[in-house]
């Protein structure tokens, strides 16, 4: 039924529909199929594309600073996704998540979809990684590396990554001139729940950015990416 809502694909919402009505669910279940089919018989013959070929605009910030030696905080903003961007989605028949959303108190009402994840990746400016063809478990001690990926709430995103440890010291020697800091989003990956996929898309379908869209990286993804190049006293 997903591949039908986000690209507009009768054939699979149809037989999305056969294998829902064919589940021994709840009640709740049950009754969402019911709508669903509801929603599939009013889209026939209707000219539709899917709601993840929508375009919106993600309007990815980030930023960065040390705040501390060996320390960096790393915050930004992404529009991924405002609550309002699932009225009528055809998603909605099936969950009712926009209309429960909007019929609650002001204290559980939620503004956006939270639950995606930003991914970072601080390394030397020439580390290459191993080729899998080439792999081994011998590590240059030399070398510094690191990643991780930080939470989406509300529309935005912070973590202080702290790499100032002394059991660190030997994973992040920091012995390098030049660094280049990564911070990235990409929504085929598993921190991206598949209910922000159904107004995104799998591929990113539905993403626009004025400043760090990246359709090369991954070819045939939409992903926000965003690099920086740091020197050795950005960091220590």
């Amino acid at each position: 039924m997903r591949l039908g809502w986000r690209y507009g694909r009768m054939d699979y919402y149809e037989r999305g529909l056969r294998v829902s009505e064919r589940i021994k669910g709840d009640k709740v279940w049950v009754e969402a199929t019911k709508s669903a089919v509801k929603d599939f018989e009013s889209r026939k013959g209707a000219k539709w594309v899917g709601d993840a070929m929508k375009p919106l605009d993600a309007g990815f910030e980030v930023s960065w600073l040390r705040a501390a030696p060996q320390v960096l905080l790393i915050k930004g903003r992404v529009n991924i996704v405002p609550a309002s961007e699932y009225k009528g989605l055809a998603s909605e028949p099936f969950t009712h998540w926009y209309a429960e959303n909007s019929s609650t108190d002001a204290v559980r009402h939620q503004a956006w979809r939270d639950g995606s994840r930003v991914y970072w990746r601080l390394q030397d400016y020439d580390y290459k990684m191993q080729d899998i063809k080439s792999f081994s478990w011998k590590t240059d001690m030399n070398q510094t590396v690191a990643w991780g990926d930080i939470y989406v709430g509300g529309g935005s995103f912070s973590s202080r990554i702290d790499m100032s440890l002394a059991q660190d010291h030997e994973m992040y020697p920091f012995r390098a001139k030049k660094y280049k800091l990564t911070i990235w989003m990409t929504p085929d990956d598993p921190g991206m729940p598949d209910y922000i996929q159904d107004r995104v898309g799998w591929k990113g379908e539905a993403l626009t950015d004025k400043h760090y869209l990246d359709t090369t990286t991954h070819p045939g993804f939409r992903i926000l990416k965003k690099e920086f190049i740091l020197s050795r006293s950005d960091i220590i």
